[in-house]
């Protein structure tokens, strides 16, 4: 959880950026064009929740349904889950939630429940490590015994902030963290050796039982700000012995904290000159040392430091009546931001967005400033309330990015002598259109994407006729946007019902077993429905009414959006034919489907 009067000296941006309607539309247009500059690979997406808090309603099931619908509908692969924060954490917690989302394709990230005590209260070093030792393998333990997929566990929360050490300046140096509690720093190293050889214990021994297969990664204690000193410290106290963690688990808030990417321009800051990339980017990976160690940003969001108040966070204005003073834009905003500047690091390989609902109930009976500073982070008032404009602008940036980056991204294809341009069902403006004159291809053409680049798709069609550049408007309008895609089309006449007139497209060298969203265009000069059968993993079927060949005039009538899978062999064949008719194909869009689950389980 967010602590965010845990350091001093944070530096700040331009606040109070009001935002209109116009500059909400601008944000989302210009998303697309981020992701196109990057050089971006996949991410992994996720929320914070904690739910066996109050405002999660401790996992009742209605609760728990719409905490995992939530996550679906945004399109986010996993569920960072706080049960260090449980009052009596015990693994059998892990049954109120694993099960129902791993049915939904939802990964759960547990923050296992590491202690800074021994046995007895102990705090020396060796008896630290055996306790959380012995937690750790009884949490593996049991989610091994439950056939639970857990790949990944974080090995606690924000331990910098527990009371074990001081930090001065902004912990970005060992040399900056002393003492606070007895023992506190060898206490923070003793936890996170003992859990992490714990869980790899527990999982090596399973393996070789056959009781599983998993070797899970371990994410460092969600850290915040620049306390990589802390971390620091740790490697060099461990000597030869491994960090105990294989990703770097990172809580990075704004405005508070800048820009991930900035310079540090902090003159008394030991990492001046340097951004918190380039600082986290100096802890190689354990396997290949040449190469920077993952970044998971498991907390981010808007946290904001009003001079002479305090902190405030997620939509909360002020710190005197933060339920009555809410922008709902402002934290829209600062979130689209901060997910634009995080998206363009190769190795930030996770965004987890803090967190899924605002804990109004839990700070209820706090203060109005700690109200203000930890109640509102929520994409979500609460269970069965309104979504923010965060929530909506997290949705649009997820699908847009995945869509960029699934299996080559969107491929948009037409018959027509006029090539087509921009945004169809599926697209925006100055997407890149594939096109052909021939009326049949036996020869496979490879497509390209709406960037232009190569895919590893193929295609080749068969029909009876092309008929290019049928501009009437009188007999079947068209919109002038999409005029070069519904003026031209393959089309096929079928006499009788034994007679032949199909027009067939088959697709190839798409990703195997894989959900693809198809928008089909088939309506020509006059009227006259154009069934559809698309086959693969199965076969769906769809048809176009034809009675315009207006897109504006919505799904069924120019065009039909299918959800389809490809077979094992990675193909698609679309298929239209009608007795006694008429049959016409302008063109199609295919694009994997960005709902499709990151994580699969037996």
């Amino acid at each position: 959880m967010f602590s965010p009067t845990s350091s001093q000296g944070w530096p700040s941006r331009a606040t109070d950026r009001r935002i209109v309607l116009v500059v909400f539309v601008v944000w989302l247009l210009a998303w697309p064009a981020i992701c196109r500059s990057s050089g971006m690979a996949s991410i992994v997406w996720g929320v914070c929740g904690h739910p066996t808090f109050s405002d999660y309603q401790n996992w009742t099931a209605s609760a728990r349904t719409e905490q995992i619908g939530l996550l679906q509908d945004l399109g986010c692969d996993i569920y960072r889950c706080s049960f260090e924060y449980s009052p009596k954490p015990y693994p059998a917690l892990m049954d109120n939630i694993v099960p129902a989302a791993q049915a939904a394709g939802v990964l759960v990230l547990p923050v296992i429940p590491v202690t800074s005590l021994g046995a007895n209260g102990s705090t020396v070093y060796a008896d630290v490590y055996a306790e959380n030792y012995v937690i750790a393998t009884t949490w593996a333990n049991y989610a091994i015994s439950k056939g639970y997929k857990l790949p990944y566990w974080e090995l606690g929360n924000e331990m910098e902030n527990w009371g074990l050490v001081n930090i001065s300046g902004d912990g970005s140096s060992p040399s900056q963290y002393t003492d606070k509690a007895a023992n506190g720093f060898e206490r923070i190293r003793a936890a996170l050796n003992g859990a992490c050889d714990g869980l790899k214990a527990a999982y090596s021994t399973a393996r070789q039982s056959g009781l599983t297969t998993i070797t899970p990664a371990l994410l460092s204690p969600g850290t915040a700000y620049r306390h990589w000193g802390l971390l620091t410290k740790i490697k060099n106290a461990n000597g030869t012995q491994p960090v105990p963690w294989d990703i770097l688990s990172w809580h990075w808030y704004t405005p508070s904290y800048g820009d991930f990417t900035a310079i540090i321009t902090d003159a008394g800051s030991p990492s001046y000159g340097k951004s918190p990339v380039q600082c986290l980017n100096e802890f190689p990976q354990k396997s290949n040392p040449a190469v920077p160690m993952d970044i998971w940003i498991t907390e981010c969001g808007r946290s904001q430091n009003i001079p002479g108040s305090g902190f405030v966070g997620g939509s909360a204005t002020s710190r005197t009546n933060p339920g009555a003073s809410q922008d709902w834009a402002l934290q829209a905003q600062e979130l689209e931001d901060e997910i634009a500047d995080l998206a363009t690091v190769p190795t930030v390989k996770a965004i987890i967005v803090y967190e899924l609902l605002n804990e109004t109930s839990l700070y209820a009976g706090k203060s109005a400033g700690v109200q203000a500073e930890q109640a509102y982070f929520g994409l979500v008032t609460g269970l069965g309330g309104t979504k923010k404009e965060a929530y909506h602008v997290f949705r649009s940036i997820i699908e847009d990015y995945d869509l960029q980056v699934a299996a080559g991204g969107l491929v948009s294809f037409h018959w027509g002598s006029r090539v087509q341009a921009g945004a169809a069902v599926l697209g925006r403006a100055g997407d890149q259109w594939g096109a052909s004159t021939q009326a049949s291809q036996p020869v496979p053409q490879t497509l390209t994407n709406v960037l232009g680049g190569q895919t590893s798709v193929q295609m080749t069609w068969t029909s009876s006729s092309f008929a290019d550049q049928q501009t009437s408007q009188y007999w079947n309008p068209y919109d002038a946007a999409t005029a070069s895609l519904m003026m031209s089309y393959l089309s096929s006449y079928q006499y009788s019902s034994t007679g032949s007139g199909a027009i067939v497209s088959a697709l190839s060298g798409l990703v195997p077993n894989r959900v693809y969203d198809l928008v089909l265009y088939g309506a020509g000069l006059y009227d006259g429905s154009t069934p559809f059968s698309v086959s693969g993993g199965a076969t769906v079927t769809g048809e176009v009414a034809g009675t315009s060949r207006k897109l504006s005039d919505g799904a069924g009538v120019a065009y039909v959006t299918l959800k389809v899978m490809s077979s094992a062999t990675g193909t698609i064949e679309i298929r239209t034919t009608k007795n006694g008719g008429n049959v016409c194909l302008n063109g199609f869009q295919l694009v994997p489907d960005t709902r499709t689950p990151l994580f699969t389980f037996p």
